[in-house]
């Protein structure tokens, strides 16, 4: 810093623990002083190889760079060397997230695909299809088919419906007796699980 000082951007649990017990030097990586949107990004690319920051760690830093530094999209992304999309992506996690699927993220129950495709709907329904993936111990995969399939009920009873069951949909081989409209669904569920796989 201008008055001779080092400041910590990442590591401050290890200096801690390092001052707790005594010790007078440690190693360190010394970076050349910046601005806060710098630092912002070194702590991000310090933890980038070791994925000690999840999605949403890495939103919170994305948000402080657009609220707190008034940075455009445009310049956060250039500043972490990422697209504009993802950028836009990460803030959506901070801003349109459930609360509960932001925990999930957090906890690494769920991925940024699924958290992405969850931004897009109100806080009710992102709670109600985590409740029922987690009940019927749904895999990503097929918690991301689930919220395309609910997407594409047409009622409310669908929707309700599928909740309440969707291995029915999801896994048919353990609910032979489909009605129509659950078959179609199965169908248009077995196309996107198609289109899935091929982002794997």
């Amino acid at each position: 810093s201008d008055d001779g000082h080092f400041e910590i951007i990442d590591g401050f649990k290890r200096f801690a623990a390092w001052a707790e017990e005594g010790k007078t030097q440690v190693p360190v990586v010394v970076e050349s002083p910046g601005t806060r949107a710098e630092h912002k990004r070194l702590l991000l690319l310090a933890n980038r190889p070791r994925r000690t920051l999840n999605p949403l760690d890495e939103a919170s830093v994305v948000c402080s760079l657009l609220e707190e530094d008034a940075l455009s999209v445009s310049a956060v992304a250039k500043l972490l060397g990422r697209k504009k999309e993802w950028v836009l992506k990460r803030r959506a996690f901070v801003h349109n997230l459930s609360e509960r699927a932001q925990q999930a993220l957090a906890r690494g129950v769920i991925g940024p695909t699924l958290a992405h495709h969850l931004t897009g709907l109100p806080d009710v329904a992102q709670n109600a299809l985590l409740t029922s993936a987690e009940a019927h111990g749904l895999s990503n995969t097929e918690r991301l088919a689930l919220l395309h399939t609910w997407k594409l009920a047409k009622t409310p009873a669908e929707r309700r419906t599928l909740m309440e069951n969707p291995t029915a949909v999801l896994k048919p081989a353990s609910a032979p007796t489909l009605s129509v409209r659950a078959q179609q669904l199965e169908h248009q569920l077995q196309q996107i699980l198609q289109v899935i796989s091929t982002f794997r």
